[in-house]
C-alpha cells in the first residue's frame, strides 16, 4: 500500500496487512502464505466458536428441552432476519470501499464512510428492534415468546453495532482482528453464561438465555471498537470526514436486497417449521442446523479473508490473479471441507443424542444439510466475488427465484416430512442457487469458479467489466 501502515504493538494478534502491492493484487501478486496463514487463524476461531455454541446447544437444550430451545431457536431467527435490514447492505461496500480507498490513503472517506454507515445502521437496528417487539405484543403472542424476542433485539442491536468497525477491519485486511472478539470472545463469554444459568435452580426461561447472549455480545463490542481504533491508518484521525450518504446507499440498496434474499433462503426453513411444525420439532430441527453449520466452516474462514482481496485485485485489473486466487481457493476449501461433512453425516445419531431426548428425529435432516454443505464448499462464496468485483448486477434474481423455491418446497414438503422435508427443500434451493451463480460468474466476469479454473484462463467479461476507475 502507499500509506505506510501502522506501527505494530505488542501481542498483535495475525495480521493479513500485505506489505506494499495494493492489498495483495498488484505487481507483487497475490500473498498466498498471507492468505492461508489468515484464513487457518480464522478457521481455527470458527472451530473454538462453534465448540464453544455447539456446548452451549447441548446445555440449552438439556435445560429448557425441545420446546424452549425452539422459542429460542425462532428469537435468534429474529436477530438473522432483522440483522440483515438493519445492516442496509452497508457491511460489504465498508469492506469493499475501505480495501480501494486505504492503498489510496483517502483518510477522508474512509472517517465519512465509518460515521455514515455507523449512525445509519444502529438507527436501522433500533427501528427493526422496536417494531418486532410490538408486534409480537400487538398480536398477542406467549409472554414467554415475547420475552425472548425482546432480549433478542437487544443482541440485534449490539451485533448491527458491531458491524461497522468489524467490516472496517476486514478491509485492512486486519480479519483476524475483526473476528476475535465476534467468534473468541463472545461465544466463551456465552458459554460461561450458559453453564451459570444451566447449573442454577432458576427454571427453565428462553429469554434468560437470550439475555445472556446480549451481555456477552456487548462486552465483545467494547473489546472490537478498542482494536478498530488501535488500527485505523493515521491519515484517518487526522482527517476531516467526506461523506457521500447518496453514493454510498445507491451501492448498498442492491446488496440490502440482495442480503434479504439470502436471508430468506438461510432462514426460511426454521421460521417455516415454527409455523407449520410444532415447537418441540423446530427445536429438533434447528440443532440439526447448527451442527450441519460445521461444514461450512472452511469456507466461512476464507471468504472473510478473501473478499478483501478479491476487491483489490480486481482493481488492479489483473483477472489472472483474479481467477487463480478464484480456482486455487475453491479446490482447497472444498478439500477442508470434505472430511467435516463425512464426519457429521457419520455420527449424526450420536451428534444429535448429546442434546438429550427429542433430538433424534432430525437425524435425516442432519445428512441432507451436511450434503449440501458440499456443494457450497464446491463453488465457493462467488457471491462475495461479484459483490467484491462491483458485478452483483444479476444475482438479485438468481436469490429471488431461489428464495421462491425454497419458500415453496417447504410448504409442500414440511407439513408431510417434518424436518426432513425442510432439510430436502434448503439443500434443493442450495443446490439450484450455486448453479445459477456459477453461470452468473462465467457471463459477468468470464472467470471460471471452482477448483477446474485452475486449468482455464480467464475469458473477456462480456460488456467490459473491468475494474472501477
Amino acid at each position: 500500500m502507499s500509506e505506510q501502515p501502522p506501527a505494530r504493538r505488542p501481542g498483535a494478534v495475525v495480521s493479513e496487512q500485505p506489505p506494499g502491492g495494493g492489498g495483495g493484487g498488484g505487481g507483487g501478486g497475490v500473498p498466498w502464505r498471507r492468505i492461508a496463514s489468515a484464513s487457518a487463524f480464522n478457521f481455527a476461531l470458527q472451530v473454538f466458536s462453534a465448540g464453544a455454541m455447539l456446548a452451549v446447544g447441548v446445555l440449552l437444550g438439556r435445560w429448557l428441552g425441545p420446546e424452549g430451545v425452539g422459542i429460542y431457536a425462532l428469537g435468534f431467527a429474529a436477530v438473522n432476519i432483522g440483522s440483515v435490514i438493519a445492516r442496509l447492505g452497508l457491511e460489504a461496500v465498508v469492506v469493499r470501499e475501505i480495501a480501494v480507498l486505504a492503498p489510496r490513503g483517502d483518510g477522508a472517506r474512509i472517517r465519512g464512510l465509518l460515521a455514515f454507515s455507523a449512525a445509519a445502521t444502529t438507527a436501522a437496528a433500533v427501528a427493526v428492534g422496536v417494531i418486532a417487539v410490538c408486534a409480537h405484543v400487538v398480536a398477542g403472542a406467549d409472554p414467554q415468546l415475547v420475552r425472548t424476542q425482546a432480549a433478542a433485539m437487544g443482541l440485534l442491536l449490539v451485533l448491527t453495532v458491531s458491524i461497522v468497525p468489524a467490516s472496517a477491519l476486514r478491509g485492512l485486511h486486519h480479519v483476524a482482528l475483526a473476528n476475535l472478539p465476534l467468534m473468541g470472545v463472545r461465544p466463551a463469554l456465552f458459554l460461561a453464561a450458559v453453564i451459570a444459568l444451566s447449573s442454577s435452580s432458576r427454571a427453565p426461561e428462553p429469554w434468560l438465555a437470550m439475555a445472556s447472549h446480549t451481555a456477552s455480545a456487548a462486552i465483545a463490542l467494547i473489546v472490537l471498537l478498542g482494536l478498530t481504533a488501535a488500527r485505523l491508518p493515521a491519515s484517518v484521525a487526522a482527517a476531516t470526514a467526506r461523506i457521500e450518504g447518496r453514493a454510498w446507499m445507491a451501492g448498498a440498496l442492491p446488496l440490502l436486497l440482495l442480503g434479504g434474499l439470502g436471508v430468506i433462503n438461510r432462514q426460511t426453513d426454521i421460521v417455516m417449521m415454527g409455523i407449520l411444525a410444532d415447537e418441540a420439532q423446530t427445536g429438533a430441527y434447528s440443532v440439526s442446523v447448527q451442527l450441519a453449520s460445521f461444514g461450512l466452516f472452511v469456507i466461512q474462514a476464507a471468504n472473510v479473508v478473501l473478499a478483501p482481496r478479491f476487491a483489490a485485485i480486481h482493481a488492479s485489473g489483473d483477472r489472472s490473479q483474479l481467477q487463480r486466487l478464484l480456482a486455487i481457493s475453491s479446490g482447497a476449501i472444498l478439500a477442508a471441507s470434505v472430511p467435516v461433512a463425512l464426519g457429521l453425516i457419520g455420527f449424526a445419531g450420536p451428534l444429535l443424542g448429546m442434546y438429550g431426548e427429542g433430538f433424534g428425529v432430525g437425524h435425516t435432516a442432519l445428512v441432507i444439510l451436511a450434503s449440501a454443505s458440499l456443494v457450497n464448499a464446491a463453488v465457493g462464496n462467488i457471491g462475495h466475488l461479484l459483490i467484491m468485483t462491483r458485478s452483483e448486477a444479476g444475482l438479485n434474481s438468481v436469490f429471488a427465484v431461489t428464495a421462491l423455491l425454497n419458500v415453496g418446497l417447504n410448504l409442500a414438503l414440511i407439513p408431510r416430512w417434518g424436518p426432513t422435508g425442510a432439510a430436502a427443500a434448503t439443500a434443493t434451493s442450495t443446490v439450484a442457487w450455486n448453479l445459477a451463480l456459477i453461470v452468473l460468474v462465467r457471463v459477468r466476469l468470464g472467470l471460471y469458479p471452482t477448483v477446474l479454473g485452475v486449468w482455464v484462463r480467464p475469458g473477456a467479461p462480456p460488456g467490459g467489466s473491468g475494474p472501477p476507475g
